[in-house]
């Protein structure tokens, strides 16, 4: 039986695909009038965002398979063309399913720090309760 690599597939003809997350396996629908920040944020997930017009970085986050489309100004056109992480403000994804790390940014900007991960760009702590798929924590300044 073969099965069918959904991060290698383009999106539904309906404009809707799938997100994810990478440490929970958990995956959500994004219709194609829903954002990822609000799917994620109705699941929820507290994902740090500002602008919410792709221009901050403040929604950052690390792309582990699948391909993002990119509608942000704040990425190069070298780090969009890499597709290894995108602003989840209004994006959408040109393969049917997007795995994404909800670590924020560069995983060289995230490290686990004692129960929590340190995000060196935005300076926040993430708490292992909070982590996706956990009761609790979230997001310290």
């Amino acid at each position: 039986m073969s099965t069918t690599d959904l991060t290698q597939t383009p999106i539904s003809a309906d404009g809707s695909f799938e997100v994810q997350l990478q440490k929970s396996g958990q995956t959500l629908k994004v219709s194609k009038d829903q954002s990822i920040l609000k799917v994620l944020q109705d699941a929820g997930h507290d994902v740090p965002f500002s602008c919410a017009e792709g221009i901050c970085g403040t929604c950052l986050t690390k792309v582990i398979a699948g391909t993002p489309d990119h509608w942000d100004m704040f990425l190069t056109p070298e780090e969009q063309e890499a597709n290894d992480q995108m602003l989840v403000f209004c994006p959408r994804s040109q393969t049917a399913r997007l795995v994404l790390d909800l670590c924020r940014g560069r995983a060289t900007h995230c490290r686990s720090v004692g129960s929590g991960l340190v995000c060196q760009i935005f300076q926040f702590t993430l708490s292992v309760s909070g982590l996706p798929g956990q009761a609790g924590g979230g997001i310290a300044g």
